[in-house]
């Protein structure tokens, strides 16, 4: 019987590693640069967490979380998106007793019980930041500059931002109200998932990727238009700080965003090479999450982005170039290997990337071996070299030959270290 990976989920071989370890430490960079703590929270919570954070209406509580029962009953959910987690860690842990603002972010897998495809799988990966404690337009534009800015570093320049506002939580609860009234009419023209949105959140019905569903909803008076004078202040406010800060964006009026905890300024960022799951990053406003999870009414603003897509997105002409470094000792009878194997160690204490054949092999099969893991140099070390004294060296990469004493290994060390940094 052969036991294969789970559908909708993804070895990360060593080859494309690399990929992903650039990506989280751009990210890391530049969440340094903008002042973020790092937040690492469980995988898995209690299953109340994300019904009263991410909303009972949310496709994601209606069908795309795992959920289970441990052996105490408690009913624990596979963390589906890493807002609700920080929130509860937040308020848990007493943080906001420890200063106004807080600004964290955080790595790690999701889970959602979704169809596999292109871009999007069952465990995903995400980099995602929170800002708590602060409303201010200029901090939501902030928070986009940063992730244009992260596109921006990792070469992805085929995006379009869409931004839009849905102002207040009770600027939302009118309008779905009379968004239901509209679509009353029309429902059995609906998609299947509309009508079942319609009934659980009929907020999601607007940005549908259905054609029919689509130029149904145009007919209806976006939410934007409708809400008050001091909501739609505040988002003129954020449009007018992507002007000035240069970020090109367009305005949506019919973003919404999946998750009912959002509020005021909600934003995505496009990938045009993606094809239908193009959304790379996204986020918005969510004044009323904190409250909604019994601590004090707290301002708050996020985003996560997704590093599969972010893979996905990146030009074709990316490469991770990797130069040759350290030393590989090739022993070639088991007298050498008990004669030097404890200088190979002594090489990593000295901060040198260092390796060494375990076993008798050919010659032949560990100069490969050494050639296709990217080594910079080779220490050859058998019967001859044992009897005079000194090993040969060889650079893989200029083909200088040498033989070296082992009295001489220090002050070549000397010489290269720099290099090998």
């Amino acid at each position: 019987m052969s036991i294969k990976a789970i559908r909708g989920t993804k070895d990360i071989l060593p080859s494309e590693v690399n990929t992903w370890t650039f990506i989280e430490n751009v990210a890391r960079c530049l969440f340094c640069q903008y002042g973020f703590d790092e937040i690492r929270t469980p995988i898995f919570e209690k299953t109340e967490l994300f019904l009263s954070g991410i909303g009972e209406g949310s496709d994601i509580v209606q069908k795309e979380m795992y959920t289970f029962e441990d052996p105490k009953k408690n009913r624990i959910t596979l963390r589906p998106e890493g807002t609700a987690p920080v929130i509860r860690a937040f308020l848990e842990n007493h943080l906001p007793q420890m200063g106004a603002l807080h600004k964290l972010f955080y790595l790690g897998p999701m889970f959602r019980y979704e169809r596999p495809q292109k871009g999007r799988m069952r465990q995903f990966y995400q980099i995602g930041a929170e800002v708590l404690g602060v409303k201010a337009p200029l901090l939501d534009v902030d928070m986009m500059i940063f992730v244009h800015h992260f596109l921006k570093e990792l070469g992805i320049l085929n995006v379009t931002l869409k931004v839009n506002t849905l102002g207040s939580r009770e600027d939302k609860i009118a309008y779905q109200n009379n968004l239901k009234d509209f679509l009353s009419a029309k429902k059995t023209h609906l998609c299947k998932d509309c009508q079942v949105r319609y009934e659980k959140n009929v907020l999601r019905v607007l940005d549908c990727s259905n054609q029919n569903c689509s130029s149904i909803v145009k007919e209806m008076t976006p939410l934007s238009e409708i809400i008050g004078p001091e909501r739609r202040e505040y988002f003129e406010t954020v449009c007018l700080y992507l002007d000035k800060a240069g970020v090109p964006y367009e305005k949506d009026l019919y973003l919404v965003r999946g998750l009912d905890y959002y509020t005021d300024t909600v934003f995505e960022f496009l990938c045009s090479s993606l094809g239908a799951q193009n959304a790379i990053a996204a986020g918005g406003r969510y004044d009323n999450l904190v409250q909604t999870l019994g601590g004090k009414e707290t301002p708050a603003f996020g985003f996560a982005c997704g590093l599969e897509r972010l893979i996905l997105s990146l030009p074709e002409d990316f490469n991770l170039s990797q130069s040759r470094t350290g030393v590989y000792w090739i022993f070639l009878e088991d007298k050498a290997r008990q004669s030097f194997f404890s200088r190979v160690q002594w090489m990593r204490e000295k901060g040198w990337k260092a390796e060494m054949s375990y076993e008798d092999r050919s010659l032949k099969s560990q100069m490969r071996y050494a050639d296709k893991n990217n080594f910079e140099w080779i220490f050859i070390i058998g019967q001859k070299e044992l009897e005079e004294g000194k090993f040969q060296v060889k650079n893989l990469e200029t083909h200088v030959e040498m033989d070296l004493r082992e009295d001489e290994l220090s002050h070549w060390l000397q010489r290269f270290e720099n290099k090998d940094e």
